[in-house]
């Protein structure tokens, strides 16, 4: 239920700022919040604490953001804090992050390695990838040393496992099952 609420809230944010012709600038910022969500504890508490006021809230995120972020954007946080949204924000922040991919003929995909890999390997698997989906692959790279090797790509819901532990499943499958 939360999901699709906040994609309607991303969505009236998205046509806003398209009318404004800020969407571009406004992708930036929301990135950025995504990001400052992900990294920061602090600010996550500051997000979903239902002990501090709306008010105190605002005041907050006027102090840390307001040199930072697009006026539309603090405005839109403002919005989601009178409507105690804020805990939200990264369900909203990523439906608008694909609306503005979508806008720009582009597919977010997440491509996880045991090592960091090099730029003609992320050339060479958005290639592939953009064959077969017929858009322009926008990688996130993530580094997850627990991967035995090889690699993996989530597109929207789908998982295209090209790792090391998935072929010896595979293998295993075809074993037992022969």
């Amino acid at each position: 239920m939360s999901t699709v609420v906040a994609k309607r809230y991303a969505q009236a944010f998205f046509e806003l700022t398209e009318e404004a012709g800020v969407s571009e600038i406004v992708q930036l910022y929301m990135s950025a919040l995504d990001d400052l969500h992900r990294s920061s504890a602090e600010f996550r508490r500051l997000m979903t604490n239902p002990v501090i006021t709306i008010a105190e809230k605002q005041r907050l995120l006027d102090l840390t953001l307001q040199a930072k972020v697009h006026a539309q954007t603090l405005n839109f946080l403002h919005f989601l804090a009178d409507k105690q949204r804020l805990d939200w924000l990264p369900l909203i922040t990523s439906a608008y992050m694909e609306m503005c991919f979508d806008r720009q003929g582009l597919l977010p995909a997440t491509i996880e390695s045991n090592v960091t890999l090099s730029k003609t390997q992320v050339e060479k698997i958005s290639e592939r990838f953009q064959q077969l989906t017929g858009k322009k692959i926008q990688p996130d790279i993530q580094v997850k040393a627990e991967m035995l090797g090889g690699f993996k790509v989530k597109i929207n819901n789908m998982i295209f496992d090209h790792t090391v532990e998935a072929k010896l499943r595979k293998f295993k499958h075809s074993i037992i099952n022969d």
